[in-house]
Order: C-alpha cells, then structure tokens, then sequence
C-alpha cells in the first residue's frame, strides 16, 4: 500500500487480520415449508397473506397438495433445487382463524428469509482493522483487497465487493482500538 494514497484517503483502512467465517455453495431456490403437526393438520403456508413471493401448489405423488415459493430466476440460471425447510416449533397459538393465518405468514415470512439467503453461494469474513478514518454503517457496501502471503504461498486473495453484516468496536488494555467488521457477499443475514 503506498502511504500517500492511505494519507490522502479516508475511505482505506488497512487489514491486520483476516478469516473466513461461513462459506457455502448452497443454493435453493423452491423453499417447501413445513410448521408445526402432521398430515392434514401440519401447518403450511397455504393460508399466509403476507410476504414477496406467490404461494405455489404442487401435487405429492399420492395425490395430495402441498405449497411452496420459488424463484423463477434463480431456477433459470442453476435449475431447480428444493428444499423442504422444517420448522416445527412454529405453531399456532390455538384454532383461531386468525391465529393460524398469522402462523402461516410467520412461515412464510420466514421461508422468504431462507431463501433469499440461498440464491446464491455467500461468503462472509471476519477483517480486523486497526482503525476507521470514516464510519461504516451495517448494510453498507465496501471494497475488500487483501493478499495474504506466507513463504512466497498465496493463501488468500480478496479483490470484490462486499456487505458489511456487523462491526464491533475493540480498545485493548493498552488504549489502542482496533474495529472487527464482518462482511458478506451477500446482503441477508
């Protein structure tokens, strides 16, 4: 890094450390929801009148229904890849109507979450910075350059765009602050 260009710039922090947190290839994008019960009386998001996505019908093989979301977009770029994402500890209160439309929109909404979480493969790290000349805020986007070199052995190269997912402001008994950020590529928690 040339020192002028870090002086003269109060968007470059310089990386002291450096760690992958999550890795995942894992895409799904037809999410299949399952709440609380069994058979006939499993919750499902048939009834869910909240969220981004179309409640969809697909038919089992012995001829009963059974809903879903999806994401036409995602299915087009990697093919459809289902995932039946069981929550049993979401239930409704009672028998209510109403009770059972809002356990059906909490799975839904929770559905949704998962999914747009799994449309793409994430990567998050763990960057330590020994100061911040400018605030970051959680959600904003921020370029990550960072080459790690051991013996001549590149053993991590970052050069793209990333979300920062949480910040964590560190003194040391010493009185020096150092800042933990982590960072996703993709926006979701």
């Amino acid at each position: 890094l040339d020192t002028s260009e870090y002086m003269s710039n109060p968007n470059i922090a310089v990386i002291t450390q450096i760690a992958i947190q999550n890795e995942t290839d894992e895409i799904y994008n037809k999410i299949i929801p399952l709440g609380f019960g069994q058979g006939v009386s499993q919750l499902t998001i048939e009834r869910a009148t909240l969220g981004d996505y179309d409640t969809e019908l697909g038919l089992n093989a012995d001829g009963s229904y059974y809903y879903y979301i999806e994401d036409s977009v995602s299915i087009e770029q990697n093919g459809r890849r289902t995932r039946i994402l069981s929550l049993p500890n979401l239930r409704a209160l009672d028998n209510n109507d109403q009770n059972i439309i809002n356990a059906a929109n909490a799975l839904k909404l929770t559905a949704e979450s998962y999914l747009s979480k799994h449309l793409q493969p994430s990567t998050e790290y763990n960057i330590t910075v020994n100061s911040l000349r400018k605030p970051l805020k959680v959600g904003q986007l921020v370029r990550v350059q960072y080459k790690g070199i051991n013996n001549q052995f590149k053993y991590i190269d970052v050069d793209d765009y990333f979300y920062v997912m949480d910040i964590s402001r560190n003194r040391n008994v010493d009185g020096k602050r150092s800042f933990d950020i982590v960072v996703s590529s993709v926006d979701v928690r």
